[in-house]
């Protein structure tokens, strides 16, 4: 019976089996490199190495372009770590390819590893932290950056990097520490302000031996406590947020961190470190705060570690910076960036990328009233009122977006809660909250498009109003919206707006109402739309009472309009008499219309008359002149 091919040579299935566990066992023996760098220094595709490394693969493979160059890296390892001779540490190239000839014909192998390489356990398995390539960004507390729904390809994780000043300070103390020295940087920023990207770009392409801890369990204090003695050479320490080490609620744990950190940069024999945290600027005072004499001082450790270390972010991009973002933007054509430049308010393009995720999370997770209100909010924006939202508007639309259940069981203050859910700030990470109050200027007092005396007004965040306009689009809001919408809206121009919405979507009671506020207001080029929705509902009274009112102040659309429908519904008196009116008030257009389409039905006469020589003064058809 034929045994079963393997890649090269048909080979007993025993042989080839033992040949795998030998070339297994020869990464122990070298120390265990990871798959990683030995798929750059071999050239073999990762998935390959480690199939090959963790032994599961079945068939034997290809000498020269697998085994051999797996070999090769071993060797290297083993060179540079200075562990030895390698011929004495992995056996000899020439064993290997007989131990690999054996197994292509059917041969049990020799094992080609000498004696002594036995595997055990390396020193850098007891040391923390995995190899740089191991992590993502997004492992390492990087924000996520907003999704967009234009982007034609996949995108990578994040969006295109733009280096700042900081980031060439950052690239010096990567050199430093690549040549021997153990540094500390710590990133001072508002939230999103960039920090933990600027230190995952920083670090990302050290080569191994580097390696990276991010202590994080079972909490971050008793990660570093406890395995803080057994970092060595070549690692990053990776104390995001660092006020979670430094600012414990016990501040003798953070001393303890704090001290630690210390002594592991100044120990040579330890080094080279490179220990990376971030702050918030008022986590970094009240570290570095220096106490009144005789007041206790509960960061000594603390302040003595970071106070020489900070770099400080600015919280948006202006000048060159921006400039350098534009030409990023364009080059990879990554719409994030694009999106980001093009909303971001003020330059603030790093809290716009990492905000929408934030913004997202508080939409979903909102309770059913906040809910109602962000809904409201984003139903406004989308059907055309201006970015000032009067909190009339959204609190007296709301209760339309709940079902009965979820309007039972709201607390009385469920408005007060709702809006302050909304306009914390704390969680966005340094984006605008879902709803922003806006503010008068204290030399105006003025509240821009807000609406009555007093009035709160808020502006909903760009993010959110895009993605509710994608999400909602086919969405009609609740009667309970367009009532609030007819008693406040901001301005005339919001509330011709909604009139026009409502118009499109059919709810022509409440674009009629809408528009009344309109005319109310004094704005009369609504009445001819008026009079349409009057004719429409068959109000033809009061159609025809708006088509004056608007011909008394020299719009006479609405009567041409209506002479045309009266006409084709059959009326021919009451068309003629609109008609007239609105000549009377300089608009000859429907008369003429309606006398060429008379005489072509047949109609001479009179008709035949007004059409070719018009009107006498006083309103009869006129003869030849």
């Amino acid at each position: 019976m034929a045994k079963p091919p393997n890649d090269h040579g048909d080979g007993d299935g025993d042989g080839v089996r033992l040949f795998l566990d030998y070339l297994a066992r020869a990464r122990s023996a070298a120390w265990n490199p990871s798959a990683q760098w030995l798929s750059r220094h071999s050239g073999i595709p990762k998935t390959t190495v480690e199939s090959l490394i963790h032994g599961t693969r079945k068939r034997l493979p290809n000498w020269s372009d697998q085994v051999e160059r797996l070999l090769e890296a071993y060797r290297k390892k083993v060179a540079e770590d200075k562990r030895g001779d390698p011929d004495a540490v992995l056996g000899a190239m020439t064993a290997w390819k007989q131990a690999y000839d054996d197994a292509q014909n059917g041969r049990p192998p020799t094992c080609p590893l000498p004696m002594a390489a036995s595997p055990a356990p390396p020193p850098a398995a007891a040391e923390p932290g995995r190899p740089i390539g191991q992590f993502r960004p997004l492992d390492l507390e990087v924000h996520p950056a907003i999704r967009v729904d234009t982007a034609r390809r996949e995108l990578e994780e994040l969006p295109a990097y733009i280096p700042r000043s900081h980031d060439e300070t950052l690239a010096q103390v990567v050199r430093e520490v690549q040549e021997g020295a153990s540094r500390l940087v710590v990133l001072v920023g508002d939230s999103a302000t960039g920090k933990t990207r600027a230190l995952w770009e920083a670090v990302r392409t050290l080569p191994e031996p580097w390696r990276l801890w991010h202590p994080i369990e079972p909490s971050r204090p008793a990660a570093v406590l406890t395995e803080l003695r057994s970092i060595g050479p070549h690692t990053v320490v990776w104390l995001n947020e660092t006020q979670h080490y430094l600012l414990t609620a016990d501040p003798a744990v953070g001393e303890r961190i704090a001290g630690g950190l210390r002594e592991l940069l100044r120990a040579q024999e330890r080094g080279p470190v490179l220990v990376l945290g971030t702050l918030w600027p008022a986590y970094w005072k009240t570290l570095t705060a220096v106490p009144h004499a005789g007041r206790p001082d509960p960061y000594a450790q603390a302040r003595e570690l970071i106070k020489s270390a900070s770099i400080r972010l600015p919280e948006s991009f202006a000048g060159t910076d921006l400039d350098t973002a534009g030409r990023q933007a364009a080059n990879t054509g990554d719409p994030r960036l694009a999106e980001a430049l093009r909303r971001a308010p003020e330059g603030r393009l790093t809290q716009y990328l990492a905000g929408g995720p934030a913004l997202l999370e508080l939409y979903d997770n909102a309770e059913p009233g906040a809910r109602a209100i962000l809904d409201a909010a984003i139903d406004a924006r989308r059907l055309g009122h201006g970015p000032a939202l009067p909190r009339r508007l959204l609190a007296e639309a709301a209760p339309g977006y709940l079902s009965d259940e979820q309007w039972n069981l709201l607390d009385d203050d469920w408005v007060e809660s709702a809006f302050a859910y909304l306009t914390d700030h704390r969680p966005c990470r340094g984006a605008r909250p879902p709803l922003t109050r806006i503010k008068p200027r204290p030399d105006t007092g003025h509240v821009p498009a807000a609406h009555g005396e007093g009035e709160p007004a808020y502006r909903l965040a760009d993010y959110l109003e895009q993605h509710g306009a994608r999400t909602r689009r086919f969405l009609c809001p609740p009667a309970t919206f367009w009532n609030a919408a007819t008693r406040h809206a901001a301005s005339v121009s919001d509330h011709r707006a909604f009139a026009q919405a409502a118009r499109d979507r059919g709810r022509y009671r409440h674009a009629s109402a809408l528009y009344q506020a309109v005319a109310d207001a004094g704005d009369t080029s609504v009445l001819r739309e008026m009079a349409r929705i009057r004719e429409q509902a068959g109000d033809h009274e009061g159609a025809e009472r708006l088509a004056r009112a608007a011909a008394d102040t020299g719009n006479t659309s609405a009567l041409r309009d209506l002479a045309r429908k009266r006409e084709e519904a059959g009326d021919h008196e009451g068309a003629e008499r609109l008609a007239r009116a609105a000549a009377d008030a300089g608009d000859a257009t429907a008369l003429d219309d309606l006398a060429k389409r008379r005489v072509q039905e047949g109609k001479g006469g009179r008709w035949a008359n007004l059409a070719r020589f018009g009107l006498e003064a006083d309103g009869s058809a006129a003869g030849p002149w």
